[in-house]
């Protein structure tokens, strides 16, 4: 088993490698969500069967099937992993040889009025959302009734399950996260997009469109939400103001680390605030519910199918219900066969399609999700670095989609909407076909005309 674990860290070491690699010097959202994948999932699953899992301070009693040491079940997460990983390295390999522009511009001649009409598009669109969830549906009488401070982790479990039995399909719940997740920010990018200088209107509207979205995110009474809009309009700011001509390897070095600060600081006082925990406590909660539990949890996939359940199916592959369905098998089902307790077990896209069809399963979705992603890539790859970064971090929620959740999960939380909004902007572009340097291109800025390298 020792053996197997070194050779899934060796193997997603050349994964993290070939990331970076391509990060430095292209513009690669394959890139970004293989790290995300390895790094808040995969790499758990190499040190989780030897950590003492059952100590961990904000769950009750928890059983995680990974530290059984079934050598023949652990094998079998490990092998899903290295089909998708395989399959990632040659997509990346394949856009290491892209020919892409660095210092001559092709131009898009995108005028302010342009942006506004983009940005009004979302912000309606997104408001209407919004005014079905909270006004005609429940979402104001959520809100009104959340509070963030719980005195235990069941305390504030128990809050976050009355939300998800009330909720019944039609009330406009997943539009008004679109909406939270997606539409706001996408507004906000149009507007910061259109402005050389960001004044006190500028940051007054911007602020205005994060507690939109925060509104949402808190009455979920959940701490990924509300740590996701943090993060996205924080990275959507910063990517804004860094100056022109930065290079990739330095945006990349500035990004990495605000998100990074972001993230942890944001996620200690959250757990700390939300489930009662000392400061200890919530430390190593949060470092244990960030890179262990996603990967240990998914163990239960691979120990259900197809020993207790038959596989589901192989156009199940794409998603699994959350409770039980009069055809299908439920997360809770799954938990409940395999550690006796129902609750929502975290299950990667991985996990879902292995419950479909096992390892053919593995292969369809690897094959199908990395395709879509390459296509994007192949797409923005000669994008402004401040614009795929911005467009990066809106889309940035969405990957927890895949790590908790299925590859319909990431689909629904607008993991392609950002990217493919930029494709059909770029479809209405100018090409100018002329060499700017930076100096002239930089002074052309300050146009009425904003000119937007998408």
């Amino acid at each position: 088993m020792v053996m197997l674990s070194i050779a899934h860290l060796l193997f997603i070491l050349i994964a993290l490698l070939l990331s970076y690699i391509i990060m430095i010097r292209k513009k690669s959202f394959l890139a970004f969500i293989l790290v995300g994948f390895i790094v808040f999932d995969s790499l758990g699953i190499s040190i989780a069967p030897y950590l003492p899992l059952e100590n961990i301070s904000y769950l009750p009693n928890p059983i995680f099937l990974i530290n059984d040491g079934n050598l023949e079940l652990y094998a079998r997460q490990l092998f899903s992993h290295w089909i998708f990983f395989s399959i990632a390295i040659v997509a990346i390999m394949i856009e290491l040889n892209w020919k892409t522009s660095i210092r001559s511009y092709n131009s898009v001649k995108l005028k302010k009025y342009t942006l506004n009409i983009w940005g009004f598009i979302f912000f309606v669109i997104g408001i209407l959302f919004y005014i079905k969830y909270f006004f005609l549906g429940p979402g104001l009488g959520f809100l009104m009734d959340t509070r963030l401070f719980y005195s235990s982790t069941m305390e504030a479990i128990g809050a976050r399950s009355i939300i998800r039995d009330t909720l019944q399909k039609g009330q406009g719940a997943w539009s008004a996260s679109l909406a939270a997740q997606i539409l706001f920010p996408l507004t906000a990018f149009c507007y910061l997009a259109g402005k050389q200088k960001k004044s006190i209107i500028t940051r007054i509207i911007y602020m205005i469109l994060f507690f939109l979205s925060l509104a949402y995110a808190y009455q979920t009474r959940q701490k990924a939400p509300i740590l996701g809009v943090i993060l996205i309009y924080i990275l959507l700011w910063k990517s804004f103001s860094i100056s022109y001509g930065t290079s990739i390897k330095d945006m990349l070095g500035k990004i990495t680390k605000l998100a990074f600060m972001t993230g942890i600081i944001g996620g200690i006082l959250l757990y700390a605030v939300n489930f009662g925990l000392s400061f200890k406590e919530a430390t190593l909660s949060l470092i244990a519910r960030i890179f262990i539990i996603p990967g240990a949890t998914e163990t239960n996939f691979f120990a259900v199918f197809p020993e207790y359940f038959d596989y589901r199916g192989i156009l199940k592959i794409f998603a699994i219900p959350l409770r039980y369905s009069n055809n299908d098998i439920s997360i809770y089902q799954v938990a409940y066969a395999a550690v006796g307790d129902r609750f929502s077990s975290n299950a990667s896209f991985l996990a879902v399609a292995w419950s479909g069809y096992g390892y053919i399963g593995i292969f369809i979705i690897s094959i199908i999700f990395i395709s879509i992603i390459i296509l994007i890539d192949y797409c923005i790859r000669n994008v402004d670095i401040c614009i795929f970064y911005a467009t990066l971090a809106i889309s940035s929620y969405s990957i927890l989609g895949l790590i908790s959740g299925s590859f319909s999960d990431f689909i629904n939380k607008g993991g392609l909407v950002a990217f493919i909004i930029i494709i059909v902007m770029s479809s209405m572009k100018v090409k100018l076909n002329i060499n700017i340097p930076y100096s002239k291109y930089y002074s052309m800025l300050n146009n009425d005309d904003y000119h937007l390298n998408i």
